[in-house]
Formats: C-alpha cells, structure tokens, sequence
C-alpha cells in the first residue's frame, strides 16, 4: 500500500510537470509571436539587406512624435504569402511598427469589408483598390499601389514570339514610398515643387516628379510658355530647357523669386551639354552670380575618369562643400558627373546677393568645347586649360524681415543632367542622388529628405523555398513540442516503474 502510495505521489508530479512544460511551451510560443510583432526578432542574411530597412529610416522614424496609420488593402495571409516581392514589401512594412510606436499596420480584406474606403472619402478623392497600401496622418493619405513598390524592366524582343514583352522586377523602392509617404502625411506644411514641361534636352520629367514626391514634396507642373506660375509653388525646377525662354517668361522668373519683395522662393536649373543656345536664361543666371559656360568637363588624370554603360565618359568629382557632405550617410563616396558643362561663378558676394559652390572637379580638369576641335574634328590640346571647374553652385539674394531675420530665394545651377539619372541616383556606392536631396533641401530649409537605394532583385538572395518552410515548420512547430511530451512521458513511466 505504501508502494502504491509512493507511485502515486511520483507518477502524479511527473504528470504535473509534463503539464507544466506543455504549458510553458505554448506560452512560450504566443509571447515570442506577440514579441515579434514589436521586436526585430528577425536574421536577415541577405546580401543587401533585402528585407531589413535602412539606419537612414530608422533615425527618421525615431523623430516621428504622431500617429500614423499604414493599411494594406488585402488579407494578411495572401499579401504575406505572395511571390517573394510581397514577401519583401510585407517584412519592410512590419519593420516600420517595430521602430516607431507612432505607427500602426492593419490589413483590411476589400472583400469581406467593402465599405472600409468609404472613411476617406472626405479626404481623398481618387480610387482604393485591392492591395493599395494607404498612410494616413493628420487628415491626409498617400494611397500607393502594390506594384509601385518595385522597379520593373520591360523586355520587347520576346514580343515578336510570345506577342507579349516580358516584365522583369528588378528591384524594390518599397521603403523609399513608405518612408516618403510618412514623411509626407505627417508634414504640416509641405513644400510644393512646380516643374516646367517644356522641351528639355534630357529625360522626361516623370522621374524629377518622383523625385521630388519622393522626398515630400507636393508636385505640380506647367508651362510657362502659356501659364501662370502656380501661387502655391516654392521652388521651380527647370530640367535643361532645349530652347530660350522668351522675356516674358524670364518676367516670371524674376517676380516669382521676389515674392512681393518677400523671398523665399526656389528655382533649379539642370543644365545639358545638348542646349541650344540661351541668350536670355543666361543673363537670369547672371543676376544670380551663375555662369554656365559652354563645353564638357574632362580630366586629364585617367585615374578621375569612368563610364557610364561603357560608353558615356564621366568624372569622379574632387570636392564636396563641407556645409553638405557633412550631412551625408557616407561623405567620403564621391559624386560621378558625366558630360556636365562648367558652372562658373561670377562673384562670391555682391550687395544682398551671395554664391556658393557645393560641387567641384579635382584641378586636373579641363573642358572641351567645340570651338577647341580642329577641322578634322581632334582637339587643339594648346587650348587645354587645367584646373578645378565647379559643377553646382548656388546663388543667393536676402532681405530682413521684421523679425530682424534673413530670409533668402536661391538658385541651384546643375551643370550636368545626367549626374541625376534615375539609375546614377539609386547607386549606393556614390553620392549623386543623396547629395541633390541635401542640397534641395538645405536650399528650401527641408528638414526631412531621404535617399533609399532601391533592393536588388537581380542577384540571389536566401529566400527559403516552400519545402524548406514546410521542414520548419514541421520541426519547430510540431517536432520539438511532440519530443518533449515523449521524454515527459517516458520519464513519468519510467518512475512509475520502479
């Protein structure tokens, strides 16, 4: 009887601590489920840090004091378990959460709650569709669509067999839309940037829109030839216009940056070796101290010179205005400038107006102008002048104002277009995209500004197949916890065995 007894009290505290560990297992598997929804419990072992977001976000969303919203229009599960793209936009989003306490992700199923949108109405007036991401704070939202997350290339030689081109996804820029998207919602008083649409010498404009709507900015465009300048513009971006612009439209120019005497005002100008000639925008930028001179900027030191797709000859740049690179993520990259005519400054100081140079060649440079070829088309190296040639400088006007404060309008002058193409500006090896965010916004007293280097689809990453998931698991989520009930088991038998 005492044995039995015995066994009894044994078998009875076997079975309460399997009970224990049973519990204390499942336990443990809600608070690290709910942990992880708050802490980076994550490894990314990717190269490139595919689906972990930048130091550059998290300082910014360390600053954020404010709610913010992010809703995904689609089921959780299916927008999680997509193709390994959303798998990437789904990880970015959640990192969000975990870095800012201010945000909030939900996912809302258009299906099964049809009427969800209807709360923005008032708002905002374009469509929601299924999979849109919104961000909303402060009474205004960024409605982004699913595949705007990602950089696409189009392949038209498979058109002629197959009769569709082949679309590739190169890359994501879903933590660029995210973050500019923040950065806008929760910016009181956002700054309004109008591009010109006349005929340029360079790209399109869609990409300086989204640019400039990428840092947040609001984004209008007009052309001055037949329009107004719009009242709500800051600043004025003129991407390298082919032709002269007419007096009246320099008119507007003048009265734009005036401001009623005010200031405050903004323009770009982005200049290109492929111009015509600009009698009139010339003799504008020489109110403001700015000379963009004529040629391309060369440097006899090989060791200064690349190439931009092999074959669009560019030069690493000397020096960077310490007020800027100071600024930057990595002030020690350089900026590559292909074919950029020189911006020569006319004065440093003159009466209320100013000049500053932010970027410059090393002094073994040297320009190239037509005027220098020979008949036969080879350079008359006699008229080679070596030195250091500025390729972005800023000019500068001030008033007081009646708090007794300066208050300023500028001019930027970009010598060359191409220093700002879309695939030169996404590199994160050099400097080019980052250093013209610093300088817009250091130009229109812009606090926030990012540039995220898009995540590169091309090359590999340690993505896990479906059958690695399913060994997982069944490993972790099945195998261990039956391993443990076994062992408590067999121990329980065992001492009551004895």
């Amino acid at each position: 009887m005492s044995i039995n007894k015995k066994r009894f009290k044994y078998g009875s505290m076997a079975t309460a601590v399997t009970v224990v560990v049973i519990v204390l297992v499942v336990l443990l598997n809600v608070v690290v489920a709910q942990l992880g929804k708050r802490t980076n419990l994550s490894l990314d072992m990717t190269p490139g840090k595919t689906f972990e977001i930048t130091q550059e976000t998290k300082d910014y969303l360390a600053t954020i004091d404010q709610p913010v919203k992010i809703v995904v229009m689609a089921d959780e599960q299916v927008f999680a378990s997509g193709s390994v793209y959303y798998k990437q936009a789904y990880e970015i989003l959640k990192k969000y959460v975990i870095w800012s306490d201010n945000i909030s992700l939900e996912f809302v199923n258009m299906t099964k709650d049809p009427t969800y949108v209807n709360r923005y109405s008032e708002i905002y007036k374009g469509s929601i569709d299924e999979g849109d991401i919104v961000i909303e704070a402060n009474n205004k939202i960024r409605v982004t669509s699913a595949i705007d997350l990602f950089n696409i290339e189009t392949d038209y030689s498979t058109y002629y067999t197959t009769g569709q081109p082949t679309m590739t996804v190169v890359s994501s820029k879903a933590e660029q839309v995210f973050t500019s998207n923040i950065m806008y919602v929760t910016d009181a008083n956002p700054m309004t940037a109008c591009i010109f649409t006349t005929d340029s010498a360079t790209q399109s404009i869609s990409y300086y829109e989204n640019m400039f709507n990428d840092n947040g900015y609001d984004v209008v465009s007009c052309d001055p030839l037949t329009e107004a300048i719009p009242e709500e513009a800051d600043i004025i971006v003129m991407i390298a216009p082919l032709n002269d612009y007419p007096e009246e439209v320099i008119k507007k120019l003048y009265t734009f940056l005036d401001n009623g005497g005010q200031l405050g005002k903004n323009l770009i100008y982005i200049a290109d070796y492929e111009q015509k000639p600009t009698p009139n925008i010339d003799a504008f930028l020489a109110e403001w101290g700015i000379k963009v001179g004529n040629g391309v900027v060369y440097d006899t030191n090989t060791e200064n010179l690349t190439s931009i797709g092999g074959t669009i000859p560019a030069i690493y740049t000397a020096e960077i205005n310490e007020n800027y690179s100071a600024k930057l993520a990595q002030p020690s990259l350089s900026v590559v400038v292909p074919l950029s005519r020189p911006v020569d400054v006319l004065f440093e100081t003159k009466d209320t107006r100013s000049t500053e140079v932010i970027l410059s060649s090393y002094d073994t440079g040297y320009v190239v102008s037509e005027e220098m070829l020979t008949e036969d088309g080879r350079l008359d190296e006699s008229q080679i002048v070596e030195k250091s040639y500025d390729l972005m400088v800023m000019g500068r006007k001030f008033v007081w104002n009646e708090n007794n404060e300066q208050i300023y309008s500028n001019v930027l002058a970009v010598g060359s277009s191409m220093m700002l193409d879309e695939y030169l500006t996404q590199l994160s090896y050099i400097n080019n995209g980052e250093l013209f965010v610093e300088a817009v916004n250091t130009m229109t007293g812009k606090e926030n500004g990012i540039t995220i280097v898009p995540k590169d689809f091309t090359s590999k990453t340690f993505e896990r197949t479906d059958k690695e998931l399913a060994v997982n698991l069944i490993v972790f989520i099945v195998l261990i916890p039956v391993a443990i009930i076994i062992t408590c088991i067999v121990v329980c038998v065992k001492r009551r065995n004895r």
